[in-house]
């Protein structure tokens, strides 16, 4: 499923988007490997919230860390997708090339899916068969 990652990685730098991965490089030795490079993350929001003292982010840090992943899902939805496995496990601190402050970065996009007709530009609409109504 690399593909759909490659796929909204390029779409995001081609975008400038603030918090996602630079794409460096994507490729397989099939059968065998499949692989991406990407920017160098630190660990999850999910295990750094595990190693912290009563496993919890004072107040401050989590609205800092709110307010980006706000603006990450929404920099995800201007290039057309929606992720579908939004969770602290899904962002991590890092820092983009050249800049010295850290932001939340969102990555794993395995589950993710355009939302966006290529055709009409139209959104798509959803029924109740859809999985977003469960």
């Amino acid at each position: 499923m690399l593909h759909i990652e490659v796929g909204v990685l390029k779409a995001a730098n081609a975008a400038k988007a603030k918090h996602f991965c630079e794409l460096i490089d994507y490729g397989s030795n099939k059968p065998d490997y499949v692989y991406v490079v990407m920017t160098l993350l630190y660990k999850d929001l999910h295990k750094l919230r595990s190693e912290m003292p009563n496993r919890r982010f004072n107040l401050s840090t989590s609205l800092r860390l709110a307010m980006q992943a706000v603006k990450a899902i929404e920099e995800l939805h201007k290039i057309g997708y929606l992720s579908r496995d939004i969770k602290p496990g899904n962002f991590a601190p890092g820092q983009r090339c050249n800049k010295q402050s850290k932001i939340i970065f969102l990555y794993d996009f395995g589950l993710a899916r355009k939302y966006v007709d290529k055709v009409s530009l139209r959104l798509i609409l959803f029924s109740e068969f859809d999985d977003i109504w469960l």
